[in-house]
């Protein structure tokens, strides 16, 4: 037991650029969700049919967020991409969402 060093093994995490910008763009999407959401509730007493747009704005900037977030859990799967790119995003969101259909949502290293 004294060599068990957990599920990671004897790895370290460093930060790198790549997920600091992830770590930002999922920072401003929930921040453009909070802002999205205010403004339906101000409008709301006016324009009582906006209270449509809570469920699409929220599978939205969740669909966004899964793929970021997971991106900065497995780098090494994901090597020379940047989210910034919207490239390079579509292809992180692909693999992601295809390797969480494959597998009943459920992902390890091994499927990305």
């Amino acid at each position: 037991m004294a060599g068990d060093n957990g599920l990671l093994g004897n790895r370290r995490r460093r930060p790198t650029p790549q997920a600091a910008c992830a770590v930002l763009m999922a920072a401003s999407v929930l921040g453009g969700l909070y802002l999205a959401l205010h403004w339906v509730q101000d409008h709301l007493r006016h324009y009582p049919f906006l209270v449509i747009l809570f469920p699409p704005l929220a599978m939205a900037s969740i669909a966004v967020v899964i793929p970021l977030f997971m991106f900065v859990s497995y780098q090494d799967d994901f090597k020379n991409m940047t989210p910034l790119n919207p490239r390079h995003f579509i292809l992180i969101s692909k693999r992601c969402y295809s390797a969480l259909a494959k597998n009943n949502m459920k992902v390890t290293e091994k499927d990305l």
